[in-house]
């Protein structure tokens, strides 16, 4: 049975978890600032993409980029305007600073892809973000 001490404590508990939960991201955002700039999506796919276009160079032995890169600058990074292809913006993903990024984030921007694609190429897309053969990320749950 409920009485006014036991509803107390539960406001009390609920209330110090969500404060530890504001007082890590703020220790986070902190720890980040002082390590430097940030790095961000945009940044981490960049990387992602001079690697794999550099192993198909390698294999191809000749200058190529990648389909990931292809893609990824489609659906992520954003591009301007190349002969009869329209320019597209940057997806809002690709601003997230990674020690904030949520999975969440990552759920938004995959319904947030146009809905001709078909799911294998969502599920590349997604395969591309996340590293699953390196580690999986771990992800705030929001």
């Amino acid at each position: 049975m409920l009485n006014r001490s036991s509803i107390h404590e539960g406001a009390y508990v609920c209330g110090n978890k969500a404060a530890g939960e504001v007082v890590a991201r703020a220790r986070a955002e902190a720890a980040a600032q002082a390590a430097g700039p940030a790095p961000t999506v945009r940044s981490a796919v960049e990387g992602y993409i001079k690697e794999r276009d550099a192993r198909e160079q390698r294999r191809a032995g000749r200058d190529v980029r990648s389909d990931a890169a292809n893609k990824l600058r489609r659906y992520v990074l954003g591009q301007d305007k190349r002969g009869n292809q329209r320019a597209i913006e940057a997806a809002p993903l690709a601003a997230v600073k990674l020690h904030a990024l949520k999975e969440d984030d990552l759920l938004t921007w995959r319904e947030g892809l146009p809905k001709e694609l078909k799911v294998t190429t969502k599920r590349r897309l997604m395969n591309d973000l996340t590293p699953h053969g390196r580690g999986s990320p771990r992800f705030e749950r929001s």
